[in-house]
């Protein structure tokens, strides 16, 4: 029977040994070709251990290889969203403080509480953003306490397979690695988009009673200019004029309910997105 991987010297055709001497020179023979075959395996065998272990150690650097640029792109991905709110959120506040500016006053026309809601969910926005980039960090897979790698060249296949499979995990742990916040700020800015007109929709109105202001004299001081007096009193009568108009102002008890309604319909979305996440 011939051995695995190579031949059996003891079939070979050996010629009759009679005497001692050509006897000892038939073993030594048998012995040498045994060695010589040994060798051969010994070689064969070092060849494809060293050749496993070199595939395993490519493997093993391939595998941190992406194991780091699967951590760096998915923070910076996130990252770059979570900025993308910010930037969004601020764009949007500084612009509606502007609008807001030009068409109400403190005076005349004073802002309705209500439109405080719009600038309290954008900052709510930039809030859970920040909070994503200070907080966020990727998490060793759930078991794992580190990457199993394997000895070197002891069994490649299995090798491939746990690391595969820990790169798989750590995509996902990355992924879900407080990802509740910033989708609850991308909720809160979409609601502070959507409350921008809230302003500018009437919902219903109070008048207050004017305060009923003496119409001023129509004198003329010793030394004035006649056309400077006139011009003066002009000016004195627009201004109570002014005074005695029916004021109109929010109702109050409506602008509570619809601070209520949309303060809480905009809060649960964003407490929904928040908490949905975190399962």
């Amino acid at each position: 029977m011939t051995p695995p991987g190579g031949f059996n010297p003891d079939e070979l055709g050996w010629p009759d040994a009679t005497t001692a001497g050509e006897k000892e020179a038939v073993v030594k023979a048998k012995a040498e070709m045994r060695v010589a075959r040994d060798a051969d395996r010994l070689a064969a065998a070092s060849q494809e251990q060293k050749a496993r272990f070199e595939a395993d150690l490519d493997n093993l650097q391939q595998f941190a290889k992406d194991y780091s640029t699967v951590g760096v792109g998915i923070l910076e991905r996130r990252q770059a969203g979570a900025r993308t709110v910010q930037t969004a959120a601020t764009a949007v506040a500084t612009l509606y403080t502007g609008i807001l500016a030009l068409a109400f006053s403190v005076s005349d026309n004073p802002l309705p509480a209500r439109g405080l809601l719009t600038p309290l969910f954008l900052g709510l926005a930039v809030v859970l953003s920040t909070y994503y980039l200070a907080w966020a960090k990727i998490e060793r897979p759930e078991g794992n306490a580190q990457v199993p790698v394997g000895p070197p060249g002891e069994d490649v296949t299995a090798n491939i397979v746990d690391r595969a499979r820990v790169l798989v995990e750590l995509v996902t742990e990355a992924a879900r690695s407080k990802a509740y916040a910033l989708r609850a700020s991308v909720v809160a800015l979409a609601v502070g988009l959507a409350y921008l007109a809230l302003p500018f929709v009437s919902f219903g109105a109070s008048t207050a009673a004017p305060a009923l202001a003496d119409w001023p004299p129509a004198t003329v001081g010793q030394g004035e200019v006649l056309e400077l007096a006139e011009l003066r009193y002009a000016e004195q009568v627009k201004e109570v004029a002014a005074g005695r108009q029916v004021k109109t102002l929010p109702d109050p008890g409506r602008e509570v309910l619809v601070i209520a309604v949309a303060g809480a319909l905009g809060g649960g979305l964003v407490l929904a997105a928040w908490f949905r996440g975190r399962r």
